[in-house]
């Protein structure tokens, strides 16, 4: 049995972009089996008295090569080659397991963990039972996690999102709206979908005070938002 191997030059900016990207499903396929997706987990304040409320689950890639990867440096690939609803899936259930040991270690007050759903874990299947599963294997509260839904997820597939909110709305997990304000959001989301919280994009924000018409759609999204 014999091998051919091909070599296409000294650095890898001369690699054709098929091979780079066969290279990294593969390198993400053996990563996500060995656990080098790892969580960093980003403080949430609350505003009322600069407390620790939460954690926002985020993504790192401890590469066995590269060393600790931040998500631009592979979350597009990821999505590229299909990975990332894998990698939702991964941080969700470390979110999880976080929320479950901070409420052991502290029942009065525990902070809550939230973790991004992409269009790509709404489009796996069997993705709420799956994490219907890690609240069950990880004993966490499931009001103690919220899935962070983005406009990407909604604008592609709103119909069946919606089914799969309900469901995981059912689970008792809280559901928020991701970067509100960034894209084409549109107050039928807030009106439709079971969501507990709205996350305003920065940018959105930031206009508040020099544009009137930010501001009317701030009155009139508090006014809309759920209870």
């Amino acid at each position: 049995l014999g091998f051919t191997s091909y070599q296409y030059g000294d650095n890898e900016d001369s690699v054709p972009e098929t091979v780079n990207i066969l290279r990294l499903s593969a390198e993400m396929h053996s990563g996500l089996e060995k656990g080098e997706f790892i969580p960093f987990y980003q403080p949430i304040y609350s505003v009322s008295d600069g407390s620790i409320a939460g954690f926002e689950t985020l993504a790192r890639w401890m590469h066995p090569a590269r060393g600790l990867l931040p998500p631009s440096e592979f979350i597009p690939m990821a999505e590229h080659t299909g990975f990332v609803g894998k990698i939702d899936l991964k941080m969700m259930e470390h979110a999880l397991r976080a929320a479950g040991i901070l409420r052991r270690r502290n029942p009065l007050a525990p902070p809550f963990f939230s973790a991004n759903g992409s269009p790509l874990f709404f489009r796996m299947p069997f993705a709420e039972e799956i994490l219907e599963n890690f609240l069950a294997k990880t004993g966490a509260d499931p009001s103690l996690f919220t899935l962070e839904v983005t406009e990407s997820s909604l604008i592609e597939n709103l119909d069946d999102v919606h089914v799969k909110l309900d469901l995981l709305k059912e689970s008792g997990i809280r559901i928020a709206l991701d970067d509100f304000g960034t894209g084409y959001s549109s107050l039928q989301y807030i009106n439709n979908l079971p969501l507990d919280v709205i996350k305003l994009d920065r940018a959105f924000v930031s206009q508040l005070f020099v544009s009137g018409k930010t501001e009317r759609m701030m009155r009139c999204l508090l006014y809309t938002s759920p209870s």
